[in-house]
């Protein structure tokens, strides 16, 4: 058996070893388990979220019957309930990307394994190209969020601390 795999077209030849194809095998079954556990962990996590909006107010105003509470005492008492199922939608719909670009990855890595096809190999790269690229700009948006946000919640902070004496 040759260490070296060729695989391609006439026009564009690709070496790959053996080793690197007994990884592609080897991984692609983790990468579609971690895709499939991604989406159930999405599913419960919308899920929750909606839990969270329908039954979270109703479960409040049974034993504070609209007792306003929060910074300023004037804050309906279902206002974090609320945000909370809201942050936990967004946080499933965010995460829902993620898990389709590994989940693909793997597909794709099946299907190369499988049929030493170059598009699947390509397509697979692709994918994994759009999961990091994916990461990198919701790593960019939540630094830039926690920079741009921590002035204004200092400022908050400061202008309760002079209302409340």
């Amino acid at each position: 058996m040759s260490d070296i795999n060729e695989i391609g077209s006439n026009q564009e030849h690709t070496l790959i070893t053996t080793a690197i194809v007994t990884s592609f095998k080897s991984s692609y079954p983790l990468l579609r388990f971690i895709g499939i556990l991604s989406f159930v962990c999405c599913g419960i996590n919308i899920l929750l979220g909606i839990g969270t909006l329908i039954s979270g107010v109703y479960i409040l105003d049974m034993f504070d019957h609209g007792t306003n509470i929060g910074v300023l005492g004037n804050e309906p008492a279902y206002t974090p309930v609320w945000l909370s199922g809201i942050s936990s939608i967004i946080g499933g719909v965010i995460y829902f990307f993620p898990a389709l670009f590994v989940y693909n990855f793997g597909t794709k890595l099946r299907d190369f394994s499988q049929t030493n096809s170059m598009p699947s190999l390509n397509l697979a790269f692709k994918n994994n190209k759009s999961l990091w690229k994916f990461v990198g700009i919701l790593c960019i948006i939540s630094t830039a969020g926690m920079i741009l946000l921590l002035p204004v919640f200092v400022v908050l902070f400061l202008a309760i601390s002079a209302i409340k004496g």
